[in-house]
């Protein structure tokens, strides 16, 4: 059984400065739990008060990519205060990147399956991202520059999904969810406060939602889209405003 990790945090505790103790900094925590064989884990935290989780069950997970060759990526990075992250991997050959920078940001990653991948990127403040993938072959992307953004990708039920969400501005917020196999769903908001909303099959038959394409691009300030996809196969939609 062989577990591979690697974890860094950054905490100033306290400081001793002419006979003065100086405020304490809340420190950070990591929680690293791998059960099966060829795991990897990298993880790392600078700033106060930030909470990071992985979680992997299985064979061949990765949270972060090994040091061969080269350096180590970080699969789980965090910078500034207040950030939460978490990882939950389960079963064979997932990937997993998360990274934030700035404060009070959260990102929540679960892949239940093989050979899904994820990556979440925030950086501002305030910002929200989650995947929730549960078959396999699935990919996931969601990238925020600003502060209060929102996104979430759901594939839950059919394997070789695609969702890509890309947030620039702020208060903006994204849905994809996608059932069925081999969907793809790209949604780029740049901005304020932009809503898209993106349903590729609204059941779990996924026989009937396979191969569907939807592109939201959205520019200016607050607009709206939504795509809701109940019963169509080989179907592309884009939506540009």
């Amino acid at each position: 059984m062989k577990k591979n990790l690697l974890i860094y945090s950054m905490t100033v505790i306290g400081l001793l400065f002419a006979g003065q103790v100086m405020a304490v900094v809340p420190v950070n925590y990591t929680d690293v739990s791998q059960t099966g064989d060829d795991n990897f884990a990298v993880q790392g935290q600078a700033g106060s008060g930030n909470s990071a989780i992985v979680s992997q069950d299985g064979i061949g997970n990765n949270v972060g990519q090994p040091a061969v060759p080269g350096p180590a990526v970080l699969g789980q990075d965090q910078i500034g205060n207040d950030n939460i992250a978490d990882i939950n991997q389960e079963g064979n050959y997932n990937q997993a990147n998360q990274q934030q920078t700035g404060n009070g940001n959260t990102a929540d990653a679960m892949q239940v399956g093989d050979e899904n991948f994820s990556v979440q990127t925030q950086d501002g403040h305030n910002n929200w991202a989650k995947t929730d993938q549960q078959s396999s072959h699935n990919i996931a992307t969601i990238f925020s520059d600003g502060d209060d953004n929102s996104a979430e990708v759901l594939q839950r039920t059919g394997d070789g999904n695609d969702a890509d969400i890309t947030q620039t501005g702020n208060n903006n917020f994204a849905y994809s969810k996608q059932n069925g196999a081999g969907n793809d769903t790209d949604i780029t908001q740049t901005g304020d406060a932009n809503r898209a909303n993106v349903w590729l099959g609204q059941t779990h038959d996924s026989s009937s939602y396979d191969n569907n394409t939807a592109t939201v691009n959205q520019t200016g300030y607050n607009d709206r889209a939504e795509v809701i996809l109940t019963s169509n196969r080989g179907t592309t939609i884009t939506i540009d405003q």
